[in-house]
């Protein structure tokens, strides 16, 4: 039947004929002639690899140029802790089933822990029953300062707290962290001062290294980074000075005095 053979026969077209080795940037046309329908398939399969293995390398950045970070080989032999393993457990356990659950006002119940494992608290001290510190022994708190409720005194290496301090509810004093440019993660551990009269305030962080000068004030949700100069308020992210701190000493002498709420 004449009709049929003509309706199968390839139609002619003017397109080249192509090869493996011809690149492809947009979809084939599939009414190229019918004998180089294998090739296009071909290199349609051969386009899909390249783009997936591109893909591969944007998810996976680490390859032989990059070294994965290797978490196994971490070191921290060099690192002590200062008590062993079973007085860090103890501990734990003082802060989990003594201290936390103590009623609100056992401040001399809280401060007796603490100096019974090694931290030097001054007179005074109000310590809200949801703080946490890792290692006591490497804390020591002046007369008069507050530590208020989920603060975390991270005391890989010593923290010292001056006199009248106050740090506030969730903040976040670390002297503590890791070196990002370590593929094993080497470990960072520096001191950390608050000195006499300053206020760290609700949230803020506070970095290994840092010396926060008397009078100064951290503001809420502050990351601090660098030292804080003395009577001087910090804010942001990371924190910069935005002013001086001047206390209203003549308001306050003729105002008469109100009891902390804390007390």
């Amino acid at each position: 039947m004449p009709w049929i053979e003509s309706s199968l026969t390839p139609k002619p077209t003017h397109h080249k004929q192509l090869t493996e080795n011809d690149e492809i940037t947009k979809l084939p046309d599939f009414s190229y002639h019918q004998g180089n329908y294998m090739t296009v398939r071909r290199l349609c399969v051969k386009y899909s690899h390249n783009m997936l293995s591109r893909v591969t390398m944007i998810l996976s950045p680490a390859d032989s140029r990059n070294p994965a970070v290797d978490l196994h080989a971490y070191d921290q032999s060099w690192y002590r802790r200062g008590r062993g393993a079973l007085i860090v457990v103890l501990w734990d356990l003082v802060q989990s089933f003594l201290i936390q659950p103590s009623p609100h006002p056992f401040y001399a119940w809280r401060r007796f822990w603490y100096r019974v494992f090694g931290a030097t608290i001054g007179e005074n001290v109000l310590l809200r029953k949801s703080v946490r510190c890792n290692y006591p022994w490497k804390l020591s708190i002046g007369h008069n300062s507050w530590i208020g409720d989920e603060a975390t005194l991270y005391c890989l290496q010593h923290i010292h707290i001056g006199e009248n301090v106050v740090i506030s509810q969730q903040s976040y004093l670390c002297s503590g962290t890791h070196d990002h440019r370590d593929p094993h993660f080497g470990l960072i551990v520096r001191p950390i001062v608050i000195e006499d009269g300053a206020w760290v305030a609700l949230g803020a962080l506070v970095m290994p290294g840092i010396t926060v000068g008397a009078g100064a004030l951290i503001g809420a949700r502050a990351v601090l980074t660098k030292n804080a100069l003395p009577w001087t308020i910090y804010q942001g992210l990371p924190a910069h000075s935005v002013g001086q701190r001047i206390l209203n000493l003549r308001e306050h002498h003729e105002l008469p005095h109100t009891p902390s709420l804390d007390n």
